[in-house]
């Protein structure tokens, strides 16, 4: 008697159940349904937890570019003029960019390029290299080929060695190229890059009195030189049932 009295009392009780409540109904008389649904959603929340990749350094793509031009041997104010100061001018009119920074070191020259945020990373980075191979030509012969690249995350340098000791930048490039040459034959390491030093390089002084009076001219010399510095195939010998190239 209650209950039909109570049903009385709420008039909503005997309106036509809309969708949701249709849908509480269901759940609520079947209530074991809930109960296993709860439990598939956290049996495939744990699973998913546990099968999520997880990386220590995660991808980032910044919107940054980077130049990067290694001049051996060369001050940093010679560097500026001949390198740095052309490679900024040539990539300034780049659209998107915000801002620009320079530096020039010992032996290299470093560009930095900041992009407006949302800018097509790849399509920028393009361009500079389209800018900057456009006045590869107006650098110096002795430079290296400027290196443009964009910046992410997990491809920042992990370890960064200075090598010093009692002796010329040749032979400390010498050993860097050697230290880089193990590391790279290593399956981990992508690349590893030499930065300063010299190249072994060996000059000729002439003197005019003696050429003079030798009648020796300086292209002769220069011939001399050319035709010494070759390499030529000379076949193979066998020695000691050993072929040597």
């Amino acid at each position: 008697m209650e209950k039909e009295h109570l049903r009385e009392d709420i008039p909503e009780l005997h309106e036509p159940m809309n969708i949701l409540g249709k849908w509480s109904t269901f759940f609520v008389n079947r209530y074991r349904v809930v109960y296993l649904l709860i439990l598939m959603i956290l049996v495939l929340g744990i699973t998913s937890y546990f099968t999520l990749p997880r990386e220590l350094n995660p991808e980032i793509v910044l919107p940054y570019g980077h130049v990067l031009t290694v001049y051996n041997g060369a001050a940093p104010e010679e560097v500026e003029n001949l390198i740095t100061d052309d490679i900024e001018n040539a990539v300034s009119d780049i659209e998107d960019i915000k801002s620009l920074t320079s530096y020039s070191g010992f032996g290299y020259s470093s560009v930095f390029i900041e992009f407006d945020q949302g800018v097509d990373i790849d399509e920028k980075i393009s361009e500079l290299r389209e800018k900057v191979s456009g006045i590869q030509n107006d650098l110096p012969e002795d430079a290296e080929t400027p290196t443009v690249g964009n910046f992410e995350t997990n491809n920042a340098p992990i370890l960064i060695v200075n090598i010093t000791g009692d002796m010329d930048l040749v032979e400390l490039k010498t050993i860097a190229e050697d230290i880089a040459t193990r590391l790279e034959n290593e399956s981990d390491v992508q690349e590893a890059l030499i930065i300063g030093g010299l190249e072994r390089e060996i000059s000729i002084v002439v003197d005019p009195n003696l050429l003079f009076n030798y009648g020796i001219s300086i292209d002769q010399i220069r011939n001399v030189l050319s035709s010494s510095n070759i390499n030529f195939p000379g076949g193979s010998v066998v020695l000691d049932k050993k072929s040597i190239t």
